[in-house]
């Protein structure tokens, strides 16, 4: 298995992101005057690049292994590591086969994924390596691959729009990339995808609104796709109630989708007792649910969310059972890569 997860198109790939990773580090370093630390932030970032690649496409490549890499897991693992790629396959590909059901396209991804978060990790040095670092750059590049990736899609739009904090007292060595502007779905709100935050302004760095963003990169990290997923399927579950909520509260209909999809949304709940700011007025309180009622509606949410997840696996398992012996996926995946 591991002379085809690193064949020689992917160990030419190799040094060809670390010699990338190394020059970014080493141009953003000699940027801030550091001197001889201009090349040490580019050996880290170099570094970083190699491990984060190689350990993305390691634990993708695992997972797909343990089901023969069929086509079926494949898609599954699209779903779970790459929703956004999935939605966008699944609108492109109406009527035909689709792309990301290849064992190979996937490995690529999560090679990118890790080469470039691995880089810009270490170009801004966020990873304490003298503590916990080598647990929160490990997870990133493995079970936390879903927010990473989210976290690469996200350094690609504030590098036109976003400002990189990188103080080294305040910003280096904290787990977690943080911008002062950059996108935001919401004006005024932080917006945080794996182990990075945008539109975190430094006033916002001594709040509590940090410590709730830094837990929703724990909560990507430990919790993996199933916080992603988890997280969106609430919203969108809890989109038309909260309309009708807040138009018959008199709230309005924007501040009662806001406060059933977001402020009442489990994570956030969690989110919300470490730090940040909830508005309080009065047809905000006719929103907000008690503890009680999101530990009810969580219980019956997330013992659906774990029966739709376990129906489709166990039907294609029962699929695959029922197929003549000698059928592989693997066959179909060693002629792919050729």
């Amino acid at each position: 298995m591991l002379f085809e997860l690193f064949s020689g198109s992917v160990r030419t790939a190799l040094p060809i992101f670390c010699a990338f990773a190394f020059a970014f580090g080493t141009i953003v370093g000699a940027a801030k005057y550091e001197g001889r630390g201009t090349l040490l932030r580019g050996l880290e970032a170099a570094v970083l690049a190699l491990v984060g690649a190689v350990l993305a496409r390691l634990f993708l490549g695992a997972a797909l292994w343990l089901d023969g890499f069929s086509a079926g897991s494949c898609l599954v693992a699209a779903w779970l590591f790459f929703p956004i790629a999935a939605l966008v396959d699944l609108a492109a590909s109406i009527g035909t086969e689709p792309s990301l059901g290849d064992p190979a396209l996937l490995l690529w991804m999560a090679t990118i994924v890790g080469a470039v978060g691995g880089a810009l990790d270490g170009t801004y040095r966020i990873h304490a390596w003298r503590g916990r670092g080598w647990l929160t750059f490990g997870l990133d590049y493995t079970w936390g691959l879903t927010g990473s990736a989210h976290a690469c899609l996200l350094h690609v739009i504030n590098a036109f729009w976003g400002d990189h904090a990188d103080e080294p007292a305040r910003d280096q060595r904290q787990g977690v990339h943080r911008y002062r502007s950059g996108f935001r779905p919401m004006g005024g709100f932080v917006f945080t995808q794996g182990n990075t935050m945008s539109n975190c302004r430094d006033r916002y760095r001594s709040t509590g609104l940090f410590k709730h963003e830094q837990l929703h990169c724990w909560q990507s990290r430990v919790f993996g796709p199933v916080f992603i997923l988890t997280y969106a399927a609430w919203a969108m579950l809890f989109f038309v109630p909260g309309a009708v909520a807040g138009k018959l509260t008199g709230g309005g209909v924007w501040r009662g989708i806001q406060w059933y999809s977001y402020y009442n949304n489990p994570w956030e709940v969690w989110a919300y007792t470490v730090g940040g700011y909830k508005p309080s007025g009065p047809e905000d309180l006719r929103l907000t649910w008690d503890r009680r009622i999101v530990g009810f509606w969580s219980m019956i949410f997330y013992g659906l969310f774990t029966v739709g997840m376990a129906l489709p696996a166990r039907r294609d398992s029962m699929t695959r059972s029922s197929r003549p012996s000698g059928t592989t996926s693997i066959g179909r995946k060693r002629r792919a890569s050729r």
